[in-house]
């Protein structure tokens, strides 16, 4: 999956907007990686804050994607979201993620979910 996303700023001072994708039919929940990248694709390093699910069984597994995305003062910024499932081009991903399940105790309170590709 990829976004292109253009975020304007018509003031005096540098910003940051926040953006917020909801996807919907995430093809692969328990993989997926999203990724800023540049308006050349290059890999800024700007984190993306990740919330998925796959448990509902009345709805699609969804991603939603949170990120600050910065821009200049009197400035347009372009950036493509990309989400790799296992592969970036010929690289193996790998990705980390935590939850806290308050009020959950079948396997503690704490999720961790690590993933990688194997090529």
């Amino acid at each position: 999956d990829e976004f292109e996303v253009t975020v304007h700023n018509s003031g005096t001072s540098d910003i940051y907007v926040p953006v917020l994708l909801i996807v919907q039919r995430l093809a692969n929940p328990t993989g997926a990686c999203p990724i800023v990248c540049d308006e050349d694709n290059v890999p800024t390093g700007i984190p993306i804050q990740l919330s998925k699910n796959w448990h509902a069984s009345w709805e699609p597994p969804y991603g939603r994607f949170y990120t600050l995305l910065p821009v200049k003062a009197l400035k347009a910024s372009k950036y493509n979201i990309r989400c790799c499932y296992g592969f970036w081009g010929t690289l193996p991903s790998a990705s980390h993620a935590n939850l806290s399940l308050v009020g959950y105790d079948v396997h503690g309170t704490r999720w961790e979910q690590l993933a990688s590709a194997i090529g």
